[in-house]
């Protein structure tokens, strides 16, 4: 089962019948170009600003028909810069740098990203019924009221956690393994469930991972945060590969809390600032009910500088702030909620599921029956409403993938590396097109043959 279940038809059958209409080849890049001239979010790709840097190097098929452009599937690990961060920015230094502290009351663009970034509208097209917040997954952890035996444990995923581990003091930890058969499977819903069901009663916290980041599954969120809440248990999502990349509804799923780094698929910049969701039922719990980590920012703005000695939380994730947000961060931020107003996750949800069946599909017809494939194996499911935008490829038979990472390096690809022998390819659909996905599958079926050569 999964997050988004739909009853369309699957995205390689649309892919097919448009060809066929268009009387292309699938697998050509004159269709890949067609799918782009087609595609309603087009123009969003200007919106960013794309790597001169590596690029493609003389005598490859990139440099002969793109000597100028890289291929940059890395959005699951770093998004690219929108092309409005950089004047947010200056603007903001140069009221720091002309008005000093009166820039807090006098704000020559109206109010500061600090304070403009958190209202509702500018988190809508990137998730539904979440607001952002400064806190991180150690202050969460505080709020949960985990009450005595029984109920000492969290339920997580894991790709390197013993089945069951004891932390020193109270903790268990169940973490799943990957059911069914095969090397590195992903996990099952059914294997989920069938934990909380049996556990249940001994686990305070279910927290997993939206989109579990090395395989790239979706999981089924909504389903098991309704069997958690059935059993008793608190619920938190780690969202950090979710969040810009597929649909979020987690106030009407009801999830307790949830938080994601802003940096991969919703593009503020290396490391920038977090965001955290609070469901709307704990909005009123007092400090005795919903314990926390008490910081001045996260107390009732109209006599948060009284500094009174009680501390009175702001409703919802507000409320779990520490200190003011770095308003260079929170530009950052809003230079890419900017480009996702243009749009919705909905349109980026669908243009996603056909990117990544387009990729799918070169790399199932093109790449795997090679003899140069090294084994090559998409870990990531098959089942378009199981994953996000990105494809984890595994090469079995390779001990490393450096060297393939420097013969894409040497052909304009931009993919992130997992030890020993694991590929990420996301194409990010608010930026990516199927140029990007055609122009990969080349260079990538061009860097094994030279591999192969070289051994």
């Amino acid at each position: 089962m999964a997050t988004t279940t739909t009853t369309a038809a699957h995205p390689l059958d649309q892919l097919r019948a448009e060809a066929t209409a268009a009387r292309l080849d699938l697998a050509s890049p004159q269709f890949a170009a067609h799918l782009d001239a087609a595609d309603p979010l087009r123009a969003l790709r200007n919106d960013f600003l794309l790597p001169a840097y590596p690029a493609p190097a003389a005598g490859t098929a990139a440099a002969s028909a793109h000597a100028d452009k890289v291929v940059y599937l890395c959005g699951n690990s770093l998004g690219l810069q929108p092309r409005g961060t950089r004047d947010l920015l200056m603007q903001e230094l140069d009221v720091w740098a002309n008005r000093g502290v009166m820039g807090h009351f006098d704000h020559p663009y109206g109010p500061t990203a600090a304070v403009s970034l958190f209202a509702p509208p500018r988190f809508a097209a990137a998730l539904d019924a979440a607001r952002p917040g400064g806190a991180a997954w150690g202050i969460l952890l505080t709020a949960p009221r985990l009450p005595g035996p029984p109920r000492g444990g969290t339920a997580a995923a894991s790709a390197s956690c013993p089945t069951k581990a004891v932390y020193p003091g109270r903790q268990t930890v169940w973490a799943l393994q990957p059911g069914g058969t095969g090397e590195l499977a992903t996990l099952r819903t059914e294997d989920i469930l069938a934990t909380i069901k049996q556990h249940g009663n001994e686990i305070a916290v279910v927290l997993f991972s939206g989109v579990q980041y090395y395989t790239g599954q979706l999981f089924d969120m909504p389903t098991i945060t309704r069997a958690a809440r059935e059993a008793g248990c608190v619920v938190g999502w780690d969202l950090a590969h979710a969040v810009g990349n597929v649909p979020l509804h987690l106030h009407d799923w009801d999830v307790d809390f949830a938080a994601w780094c802003t940096y991969k698929y919703l593009n503020s910049g290396p490391g920038c600032i977090a965001g955290a969701f609070v469901h709307a039922k704990h909005a009123d719990k007092k400090m005795a009910d919903l314990p926390r980590f008490a910081g001045w920012w996260g107390h009732d703005k109209q006599s948060r500088f009284k500094m009174p000695d009680q501390f009175a939380p702001m409703p919802g994730a507000a409320g779990f702030q520490l200190s003011n947000p770095s308003v260079v961060a929170t530009v950052s931020l809003l230079g890419s909620m900017q480009v996702f107003q243009k749009t919705s996750i909905a349109q980026l949800r669908a243009k996603s599921l056909r990117l990544t069946a387009y990729l799918e599909h070169l790399l199932v017809s093109e790449i795997a029956p090679l003899p140069s494939a090294l084994g090559l194996r998409i870990l990531t499911p098959s089942d378009p409403n199981q994953r996000g935008a990105q494809l984890s490829l595994l090469f079995a038979k390779m001990n490393g993938v450096g060297s393939l990472m420097k013969e894409l390096e040497h052909r304009g690809v931009v993919v992130d590396e997992r030890e020993p022998n694991v590929i990420r390819v996301a194409p990010a659909p608010i930026y990516n097109n199927f140029t990007d996905v055609r122009r990969f599958v080349t260079a990538l079926k061009e860097s094994l043959e030279a591999v192969a050569a070289k051994n």
